[in-house]
């Protein structure tokens, strides 16, 4: 959930069999759903570099581990 705002890049739903199955059904039947989807979700896996994603994880990790993380 924390990827990017708005959160319509996927659809949220609760981990209940009917509630994935409702979630799937809908995506499975509706071509404007899942283009909009497939478009905003390659937008917000753009922003995840592997350069980004090594800082965040460089600075996470500096955090914990003691003498921190170079």
């Amino acid at each position: 959930l924390s990827y990017d705002d708005p959160q319509d890049y996927a659809i949220f739903v609760e981990s209940t069999p009917g509630a994935v199955s409702e979630a799937i059904l809908a995506v499975s039947e509706s071509g404007e759903l899942r283009e909009r989807l497939r478009r905003r979700g390659l937008l917000v896996a753009e922003r995840f570099t592997k350069e980004s994603v090594l800082l965040r994880l460089i600075g996470a990790f500096s955090k914990i581990v003691p003498g921190g993380c170079t």
